[in-house]
């Protein structure tokens, strides 16, 4: 953070910076344990079974790991599963890819029935925390990684309100995010 009434700059990971940088007004994070359940409750349906994942219980906790893992890189790089139907490279999966993508929307309606969020659906429902972003002069971010899309846009939205500046280490893995920002018109 860069506050003119500070002697230094406060550092925070970026995933706290996130955290701070977002609120999901009349939601609340679902835990662990309740995401398993209500993943558990949307594979209610006839064709869920043609992907071979057991619903009992332990079982099903198991997979349930993959399945949230899938749909959190998913979230994390704005894909949308029917775009994944459509790609031709996909097209073997084009089954499993419906079932996912129906698991994926009773999930999501049952999240929004309860008034809960988790990562899958954070896109959806969060607003930028302007309070916070604005009780700041602005925001310096030290890259040594890359970014995924959900996390670009959300610092774009920040950029409009605050001003900030991304320092990036660049080596050899950092090319493909060095040409994002030139599109952005960064230097």
């Amino acid at each position: 953070f860069l506050n003119q009434n500070q002697l230094l700059p406060k550092a925070l990971s970026i995933a706290e910076f996130e955290s701070m940088s977002v609120i999901v007004p009349d939601y609340t994070m679902i835990d662990e344990d309740s995401r398993v359940l209500l993943l558990k409750e949307a594979s209610k349906f006839e064709n869920f079974s043609k992907l071979k994942i057991e619903r009992e219980f332990l079982v099903f906790l198991k997979n349930s790991t993959f399945l949230f893992r899938f749909f959190d890189e998913l979230f994390a790089n704005m894909v949308d599963l029917d775009e994944l139907n459509s790609a031709d490279t996909y097209a073997d999966f084009s089954e499993h890819i419906e079932i996912l993508s129906e698991l994926l929307k009773r999930y999501k309606k049952l999240l929004d029935e309860q008034k809960l969020y988790d990562r899958i659906n954070l896109r959806e429902v969060y607003k930028l925390n302007e309070e916070f972003l604005k009780s700041h002069d602005g925001f310096l971010i030290h890259l040594e990684g890359f970014l995924n899309r959900f996390e670009l846009e959300l610092f774009e939205k920040i950029a409009k309100i605050k001003p900030l500046k991304i320092s990036l280490k660049i080596d050899r893995f950092s090319k493909k995010l060095i040409s994002i920002f030139s599109d952005f018109g960064s230097n």
